[in-house]
């Protein structure tokens, strides 16, 4: 069953505080794969959703300089007032089981996460069925590294 899409109110309401709430947005908000895109959800410092939603178009795998130019991205978002941290998204057409290419664009974004001060959340791959955590996502602080990673 497909989570209920919150009324854009609600959103700045309702705090991601685990991982279930945040794939639960996730979830609410994309859905399932529809195009190759990235997706950044900034969030604030009590974890609640911001009214902004950054979708960009990206080609099926990264660029050698994708890493920074996501870094920038994120950068600028960090300067938007009350952005804590940005959960992120890869949207593409195509099978649950993770990819070469998801697997190099997963490459570009944790060299952009080694080079921003903003904390990224995830990321988490959108694919025909639904909305995943991706490989060697970013867990809270507070998890604890033995549990599963919630997939579905």
């Amino acid at each position: 069953m497909t989570p209920r899409l919150p009324h854009a109110d609600e959103l700045g309401s309702l705090p991601l505080t685990d991982e279930a709430a945040v794939l639960e947005r996730v979830a609410a908000l994309v859905r399932c794969a529809t195009r190759r895109q990235l997706w950044f959800l900034p969030l604030d410092a009590g974890r609640r959703q911001l009214p902004l939603v950054v979708p960009v178009e990206v080609p099926r795998r990264p660029d050698d300089d994708a890493g920074r130019v996501l870094a920038g991205l994120v950068a600028a978002l960090g300067t938007v007032a009350k952005v804590a941290e940005v959960v992120v998204v890869i949207e593409r057409p195509g099978p649950e089981v993770t990819t070469i290419d998801d697997l190099a664009w997963l490459a570009a974004l944790g060299e952009a996460r080694e080079l921003v001060d903003v904390p990224i959340v995830g990321p988490m791959l959108a694919h025909d069925a639904g909305v995943r955590w991706a490989p060697g996502s970013h867990r809270d602080a507070g998890d604890d590294p033995a549990s599963p990673r919630g997939e579905s």
